[in-house]
Order: C-alpha cells, then structure tokens, then sequence
C-alpha cells in the first residue's frame, strides 16, 4: 500500500487509527509491544528474550516453523526506533485527546499561551482525575467493543446460514427446471417456479426476523450499559467491574418474568435467591418454597449457548452473566398460588384475619376466600367482611354443607 507520494509534504498532519496497525507491532508470543526486537531469517519479529526461550525449547520459528536457532536471529535496531516512536505519539495523541475531551465542555475560550499555562500547573488532585477518567473511558469503549463485536458476528452468522440455504433452494429450482425443460417431468413450470419462490421468501422473512431480534436485544443491552453508567458517573467514575449487571429473570412454568434485576459483581445463586423471592412478593405471588431440583440456566445477548449453573456460591458473573442476560428457572419454585385452596376453617389461628364475602347464588354469607374462588367459583361474589379478626374458625360454607375444600369437619375424619 502506498504511504506517500514523492512529492508530498512529510509534514503534512495525518490522523492515523493506531488500532489499524498496532497488532503489528506486537510479539506473537507474549501479545505485547515487542521489546528489543530480534528478527529471524523467515522475517518474523519477537522480544529478545521471548523468541530465545523458545528456540531453547524448539528450534523453529513460533511463527512459521522454519528450521531457526538463535545463532541467526539479528536485532532488528530499525523497528526498535518505530516502535518508540508510535508509543511516544500514542501517548501523547491519548493525552491530547482526554484533556479536550475532559476540559472542552466548561472551559472558556483560552488563549494559545493560557492553554500552555493550564496544561503544565495540573494539580495532584487533576491529574489523578485525568487518569482515572481515561482509564473509566476506555475501559467502558472497550466494554461496547465488545458487545458490538458479538452482536455483529452473529448477525454474519445468521446472515450466512440464509445465504446458503437461499442458494440451495435456487439450486434445486435449476435442476427442476432444467428437468421440465428436457421433458423429464410432467409438472409445471410456472407452478414450480412459484413454489420456490415462495420458499425463498420464506426464508428471507425468517432471516430478517432473527436480525431483527437480535438487533432489538443489542440495542437493549447498549441501553442497560448507558442507564448504568450514566447513574454511576454522576457521582463517580468506576471501573466497569464494580458496575452492577441488570439481568432479567424467567420462572418457566410460571409464565413470570422480572425485568431490570441488579446483581453486583460477588452475587452468587443464593444470594439472587433472596431478592427472586423479594420481587415475587412485591408482586403478590411469593414462594412457598425451593426444593433441591431448581436448575438455574444463564442465556446471555448475542450466543445461542445456555450456561447451566452448577455451583450456586460462585458469583453469577463467573458464568458470564452481562448486560441483559436472562436467568432461567427451571422447576423447583413453589409459589403460594400453586399450593391446594384450604377453607379457612382448617387453618385457623388465634388473631388470624381473613376477608368474608356473600355468595348471592347461594344466599350464604360469612364465605371465607379460599371457598368463594373454589367452592363458589362461577356464582355470583360480593364482599361481605374485609380484614376480619374472628374469634373461631368461622366459614358459612362449611355450615350449609357447600364445602369442597379440606375444611375443620372433613379434616377430622
């Protein structure tokens, strides 16, 4: 690739992405900026000390595995000097680029000797905050780096899946044309065409839905990241490890869901647990019980992977739980809505409340809740007596004989 014409100004000032080209100048074996480069006879540069202890090992280039030993390996002066060179404007382009990014927003115009002033009296106290502030930045860029990585790769993904199945289709369209064409079929062509036609398009649809989800969970996944940090930075600015991750919970069989459920980074099953219970109360369905057969399976954005969770005291995290993840629990919830209706009459305690209601098909007052949902489901129900304290187990139901449920007379037999 050509870098500059004869005649152009080596002075000229050009932006360059480091990203673009600073994997080459990284070792192969330790992934860092090579140190005291050495070349090998194939053209491989290495750190000094890494390419020599792998030619103690091995006698072949980690790269390429010719025939090397370190008797032919030549320090490489020339890279040494470039890479000194694009570290020392690296650092110095990151530093620029943070001071007006963190200094623009409130800071009046200045003078090109008020700058030069500003820049060289940071306090102590500045410049641990200029510090921090960069790494917080880049460490959250970095975050949605990430996330955008994966959410592309999988659209790649599905999007090659429908490519191949498209071409299929078309493929078999060809052969049954040709078929036709040469009188090996009796079928019609028009009809034929059409068939395929419609498959293809069948399965463009499906194409464009599961893009379209994905992309609806990616931009939720973004979302939750903002929400997040945005609340954090307006009192500080954490690494992105001490964020806390919102996750969805779904309790299968129970067709419930609970959105936006905030785990910190140490949050282990059986502390998740206690606030699955919490928010289960809070919307009037809580649980009656665990059992040991609870399976609880993590589905993370962007993979079509499930993650069962064996150990219920390492932290959530640990799995890989992220930004919108969905936590799935299979079985092992009872709620107190699947426990058995029992009349009131059978589990009555001493300053016990219940509420009362009237049957108006039946003409009976005094009904206490559980026998107004079963025994008088259907009939007619008004309230009769909200928040009662009764001095006896007290339920008219029972008395004109109407009871269905386990009650203080059936019980006793």
């Amino acid at each position: 690739d050509r870098l500059m014409d004869p005649g152009e100004d080596p002075d000229l000032a050009l932006d360059i992405p480091v990203r673009a080209i600073f994997e080459e100048f990284c070792c192969p074996i330790c992934f860092s900026p090579i140190s005291q480069c050495m070349i090998t006879p194939c053209g491989h540069n290495f750190c000094a000390q890494c390419i020599k202890e792998c030619l103690n090992l091995k006698h072949s280039c980690p790269c390429c595995n010719k025939d090397t030993v370190k008797e032919q390996l030549v320090r490489n002066h020339h890279f040494d000097k470039l890479i000194d060179i694009i570290l020392h404007e690296k650092e110095k382009a990151s530093k620029n680029y943070f001071e007006r990014l963190i200094n623009k927003p409130n800071m009046p115009d200045m003078t090109a000797s008020q700058e030069l002033r500003v820049d060289s009296t940071f306090s102590p106290i500045e410049k641990i905050f200029h510090k921090h502030m960069k790494r917080s930045l880049m460490n959250y860029e970095e975050y949605y780096q990430e996330i955008s990585a994966k959410f592309n790769a999988q659209c790649k993904a599905i999007s090659s899946a429908y490519t191949e199945k498209l071409a299929s289709n078309s493929s078999k369209l060809e052969r049954k044309t040709r078929r036709i064409q040469r009188g090996a079929s009796d079928r019609n062509l028009d009809q034929v065409k059409e068939r395929y036609d419609n498959k293809s398009k069948k399965l463009q649809a499906e194409c464009n839905d599961k893009l379209a989800q994905l992309e609806e969970s990616f931009n939720e996944s973004v979302r939750l990241l903002l929400d997040v940090y945005d609340k954090y930075l307006e009192g500080f600015a954490p690494a992105k490890e001490f964020l806390p991750v919102v996750i969805s919970v779904f309790v299968a069989g129970k067709d419930t869901k609970l959105p936006n459920v905030s785990i910190s980074r140490t949050d282990s099953i059986n502390e998740l647990k206690s606030v699955i219970e919490r928010r289960l109360a809070e919307a009037g369905n809580p649980i009656s019980s665990w059992s040991k057969n609870a399976v609880f399976v993590l589905k993370n954005p962007f993979s079509e992977d499930a993650i069962v969770i064996t150990d219920q005291n390492l932290p959530v995290v640990q799995y890989g739980a992220q930004q919108g993840s969905e936590l799935v629990v299979k079985g092992g919830i009872v709620l107190e809505s699947d426990k058995p209706k029992v009349c009131f009459t059978a589990t009555y305690t001493k300053g016990a409340t219940t509420d009362y209601f009237t049957c108006k098909d039946c003409n009976i007052n005094w009904v206490c809740r559980e026998c107004a949902e079963v025994c008088h489901s259907g009939h007619k129900i008004v309230d009769y007596l909200k928040d009662h304290k009764p001095t006896w187990n007290c339920c008219y139901c029972v008395k004109k004989k109407k009871c269905k449920l386990p009650n203080k007379t059936n019980q006793k037999k």
